[in-house]
């Protein structure tokens, strides 16, 4: 993205690639933040399903206690597609 001010006006130019690459976010909670980002952004082509994300970072899936597609209870063979937000729960105690 380039910015000038032209003549007192902010213009906004947006150089595109040839390539427009659209990711999906991968937000982990509690325990499986330990040793990984809070957030990732992961290209859609990698991955067709929530289950393989869940491969990529290492994490067990019958570990996987609940799993939110835009945010909406999903399952790990649910696909992903451009744009998701996937949030990935361990299983929590408290008291």
């Amino acid at each position: 993205m380039c910015v000038r001010l032209f003549k007192r006006r902010l213009v906004i130019t947006i150089l595109l690639t040839e390539e427009v690459r659209i990711l999906i976010e991968v937000r982990l909670f509690a325990t499986f933040r330990e040793g990984r980002d809070k957030v990732s952004l992961l290209d859609t082509k990698d991955f067709k399903n929530a289950g393989e994300i869940i491969d990529h970072f290492r994490i067990p899936r019958e570990e996987v206690a609940i799993l939110l597609i835009n945010g909406l209870y999903s399952t790990v063979d649910a696909p992903v597609k451009d744009g998701d937000v996937l949030a990935i729960f361990p299983p929590v105690g408290g008291g």
